[in-house]
């Protein structure tokens, strides 16, 4: 392929490498196929005995290549995060059913020590009572139990 034209230095690029290792040049194509088309090459290229590598790509072609590089990265960033995210929900999800467990075995707890309290205080009062009156604590829980089925029960029935 022939070329004609000068390089462009104006332009800020992140322009290929070439085979040379060297940064490339923009060219304009001078060839009929492909009049005025913008094309990276070794920037040796028209130089006067100076070897040069033969390294082409046209530049809009680099374009989408540099397009998709980063559209790639870019999806990659963001599968990533969404991994992240998601094992923080697991995460979260875990530390919040282990908080809700406690917070049920602390009213389980409240509950024993509040019928603990109950008996203490039904003990104190019949022990506090005059002889003749024969009730313990264990008619006193039965009476309790009883109140209890006949309200659950009442509830139960209008709950329908």
């Amino acid at each position: 392929m022939t070329s004609s034209g000068s390089a462009s230095t104006h332009e800020i690029y992140a322009a290929p490498t070439c085979n040379c290792d060297k940064r490339c040049v923009i060219y304009i194509s001078g060839t009929t196929n492909n009049p005025n088309r913008r094309f990276f090459g070794c920037p040796y290229l028209n130089e006067k005995n100076m070897p040069h590598c033969n390294y082409f790509m046209w530049e809009d072609e680099f374009i989408v290549l540099q397009a998709r590089m980063v559209q790639l990265q870019e999806t990659a960033i963001i599968n990533h995060y969404e991994r992240e995210m998601e094992v923080m929900k697991i995460q979260m999800d875990r530390v919040a059913e282990a908080k809700i467990n406690q917070l049920e075995m602390n009213i389980i707890e409240r509950n024993i020590e509040v019928v603990r309290f109950q008996m203490n205080e039904s003990q104190v009062t019949i022990s506090n009572r005059k002889p003749c009156c024969t009730c313990t604590v264990s008619g006193l829980l039965i009476v309790a139990f009883v109140i209890s089925f006949w309200t659950w029960w009442k509830y139960k029935l209008h709950s329908k």
